[in-house]
Formats: C-alpha cells, structure tokens, sequence
C-alpha cells in the first residue's frame, strides 16, 4: 500500500521503522506462544484431562476469555458462577473457604463447575495484579 504521507525532516534526524510485515511476524510468534501457554495450563487440569480430547485443547485455548480484575476483586462466590472455569495467568488470587489457599500463575478453580455445571464451592478474591 502506497504511503498516504511525505515527511520531510527539517534537521539531521535519527528514526526507528517499523515495518508493517515484521510487526505482523513478531505478533503472530507471540499470540502462537500466548496460546500454547494456554494449551499447557488447560493440559495440566486433571478434570479436563478426564474428559476432553487431547486435541481439543488447542480449541479451548483459543475460546478462553482474559478478563482483567484489580486487587480485591471477587473471581467467583460461593454459590454462584455455574459452570465456569477459571486459570490465574497474572497476580495472585486467594480462596476462602474449607481450603484457605493462594492461586499463582497456572493455578485454576472451577474445573468440578465446569463439568458438571455446578455452582462455585469457594469465593476467590484477587490478592495482587501481579
């Protein structure tokens, strides 16, 4: 595509370019690693393993939604959130309840929601961020 601008500079200058199909390369290797990361986290689940295809974990981790929660925040109630899995990929989430625990990078909840659609037996809170 033709470029739609001339830049003339009027001093001596020094310029970063970008090009449009590095830019494109260097996203496509990082959303692929992104999504293998997925593939791992989602392959390490027990209840999954037990119940999903090994190939369809590369769909799954491709119909995963990030959600960006602050400190505090509750991830899910008990008694609530039917059916819903939930993986920390940054920050720290506590669990309250029979199991007082930390949730780190990895660590999921919800897995027993997820298949059999149950509601949450624990509240989750975000502890940090990151």
């Amino acid at each position: 595509e033709p470029r739609r601008e001339t830049v003339i500079a009027l001093m001596d200058c020094k310029l970063w370019v970008m090009p449009q199909l590095a830019f494109r390369n260097i996203c496509q290797t990082f959303a692929h690693r992104r999504h293998q990361e997925f593939v791992a986290m989602l392959n390490a689940i027990p209840a999954l393993q037990a119940h999903v295809d090994e190939s369809a974990f590369m769909t799954l981790a491709t119909v995963m939604e990030e959600t960006v929660l602050d400190e505090g925040d509750e991830v899910c109630v008990k008694g609530e959130e039917q059916g819903v899995l939930f993986v920390v990929y940054e920050g720290i989430c506590t669990v309250q309840g029979d199991r007082p625990r930390e949730l780190k990078k990895g660590d999921w909840i919800g897995d027993k929601q997820l298949v059999e659609n149950i509601e949450a037996s624990e509240t989750v809170v975000v502890a940090s961020q990151t």
